[in-house]
């Protein structure tokens, strides 16, 4: 028999990531979370109807199954920690939910960078003036000597004592030349086998070899095998080397220390990013001004380079900031997600526990108010027992929910060009005359991964023509072109409902041991001041929205939303007051390898 509580005051809610499915960890102070009035928890088990026919009107009883029919709901906000790069008191509660967490490190913007035979920038500063290095040109290294060293923001510029055959490449290595050992004499050296004085090397070590000596050419390989003798060693190492290497040649451990830097002018979609820790996925905050920030989706992250969408308006300048924040992702796979989270109320002395806890969210967005989350969970079992009160229960009491600063929706119609000047543009639709506003956005591609961003200071319809300030140059007729319509949204929900099944076994080893994410939805619903057909031809032409929805304005107490790829289902007009419309949908992945439907940021 299942029982519904509702929660009274002066009751302490925690919540902790078990170690093991299913298996209640101990609660800290730090684990409490503060949640609003409302909150009820179901205790019991599951009742199984016999449903059995007596030869009279009688019922028979029913049993109590196997599984737990126990679980919990209540409401938090979803208020920041306050601090940039420190997660919310709810991060566990949202591990639970999407199933990832990844806490990201703010990088610097870098210029243009060149790199020749003789000078060329470096990520990090582990270098030092007069260092001897090996610089990794081609499928070989080359010794250099450092003449000058000039330190950067996050990066140093060499300048060697000479030159190298060949200009290293973006993401060539840098390795310190400390000689380890030579080659030596006590056996026939070939390009496979080599012998060298006793230095304990085992077997997979990453040396580099000299093969000719004193030419400054150094090879990577991998040690295969190893003979140990009296007063040396011979090792055989994979690939074979050019040449059998010389006595007296040098043999270095292979330890990278850092990476040569080439890259282009930051843009308005991208730049290379010094010392970051992100990935696809993170909502950026990205400095485009003394003062001045805007947001945009990581789209990628390799070679220190990263990509964005939407573009923004300015291109950030050397020097400035990238912050990737606290990131939520949801997942597909189960292996993913953390283990279950155990849920502990506290009332007059006793712990309630909930071990194996695993739920939905509701987060509700309404413009000028602070988020609010609707959690529901359900757990694998409930105990309770008399134990001390929480120690030093702390719940996050000094740092202000932020308000909701606005809601956008960006559809992004393609176009092409068909007239214009550097100010007016004529663009076209294949399907249908475009609409727009003023403080709407065009984006006209250059080529070459080079986009423009202007905002339209005028529109006419029936002529399909855009004002902006000026481009650099003329819209070309046939030229790609994009208008990125803002949809001011007065109030966004978003459903995250992940399915869990709980894994059950025939024999009694097994049991109920854990519950398994079998499908998921990410259910929208949001509400417009005004009416646009857009919605309609949207729906019926499968044309996605992108929803980014931004809290607050200070560093460290920041939510942003992005949920990248929105299609429509249904669209209900209101006719009372002002008129506008409610817009349903659902949050499909955008990718074959999915868990991109909604993504969640703690700036």
């Amino acid at each position: 028999m299942s029982e519904l509580y509702s929660v009274e005051r002066g009751t302490i809610f925690a919540f902790k990531n078990e170690a093991q499915e299913g298996t209640a960890p101990t609660p800290a102070g730090t684990d409490a979370v503060l949640y609003k009035s409302g909150a009820s928890i179901k205790t019991g088990r599951e009742e199984i109807d016999r449903e059995l026919v007596l030869p009279s009107l009688s019922q028979v009883g029913h049993l109590l199954g196997m599984y737990t029919d126990a679980g919990f709901s209540l409401s938090t906000e979803g208020r920041a920690s306050g601090t940039l790069g420190t997660a919310p008191e709810i991060s566990e509660m949202l591990q639970n939910v999407m199933g990832d967490v990844n806490v990201g490190v703010a990088g610097v913007v870098q210029g243009v960078t060149t790199a020749s035979t003789s000078v060329f920038t470096v990520n990090g500063a582990e270098l030092a003036d007069e260092d001897d290095i090996l610089i990794q040109v081609g499928t070989s290294y080359q010794a250099g000597h450092i003449d000058v060293l000039t330190a950067g923001t996050g990066v140093q510029v060499v300048d060697l004592l000479g030159t190298v055959s060949i200009a290293p490449v973006h993401g060539a290595n840098i390795v310190d030349l400390i000689v380890d050992d030579t080659v030596t004499a006590d056996s026939v050296a070939t390009a496979t086998e080599f012998s060298v004085a006793t230095v304990g090397y085992t077997t997979g070590a990453s040396l580099l070899v000299e093969v000719t000596d004193g030419s400054g050419y150094y090879y990577p390989v991998t040690v295969s095998n190893i003979v140990d003798h009296t007063t040396y060693q011979t090792v055989t190492v994979t690939p074979a080397l050019p040449a059998a290497p010389a006595t007296g040649d040098n043999v270095v451990i292979n330890t990278s220390v850092t990476t040569v830097i080439v890259c282009a002018a930051p843009s308005t979609i991208g730049c290379t990013v010094i010392g970051a820790t992100m990935e696809a996925g993170h909502i950026l905050r990205i400095q485009t001004g003394a003062s001045t920030y805007q947001y945009a989706l990581c789209k990628t992250y390799a070679g220190y380079a990263a990509t964005w969408s939407p573009p923004v308006s300015v291109a950030p300048t050397a020097g400035y900031a990238i912050q990737p924040g606290v990131k939520y992702a949801l997942k597909s796979s189960y292996a993913d997600f953390t283990s279950g989270c155990g849920f502990f109320y506290f009332k007059n002395g006793t712990l309630y526990k909930f071990p194996g806890s695993r739920g939905t969210a509701k987060f509700t967005l309404e413009v000028g108010k602070p988020l609010l989350i609707d959690w529901e969970f359900g757990s694998l079992s409930y105990a309770h027992s008399q134990e001390a009160a929480l120690a030093s229960p702390s719940v996050n009491m000094t740092t202000q929910p932020p308000l909701c600063l606005g809601i956008f929706a960006y559809f992004v119609y393609p176009a092409v060009g068909a007239a214009g000047s550097s100010t007016t543009s004529t663009i076209l639709s294949a399907t249908t005359p475009l609409e727009a506003a003023i403080g709407d956005t065009l984006i006209i591609d250059k080529g070459s991964s080079v986009y423009e961003t202007k905002t339209l200071t005028g529109w006419n319809f029936s002529t399909q023509t855009a004002t902006t300030s000026a481009f650099t140059g003329a819209l070309s007729a046939g030229e790609d072109a994009y208008l990125r319509r803002c949809l001011e949204i007065s109030k966004l929900e978003i459903e995250v409902m992940p399915e869990w099944e709980t894994a059950m076994g025939m024999c009694n080893s097994y049991g109920q041991t854990a519950k398994i994410p079998v499908s998921r939805a990410v259910n929208i619903t949001y509400d417009k001041h005004f009416k646009s057909d857009y919605e309609l031809y949207a729906r019926d032409n499968l044309e996605s929205v992108e929803i980014f929805a931004v809290y607050g304005n200070t560093s460290g107490n920041i939510i942003a939303f992005d949920l990248p790829n929105v299609l429509r289902k249904t669209v209900e007009y209101k006719l009372d007051g002002l008129q506008g419309e409610t817009i349903t949908g659902q949050a499909y992945a955008d990718s074959t390898a999915g868990d991109d439907e909604i993504f969640i940021t703690y700036l």
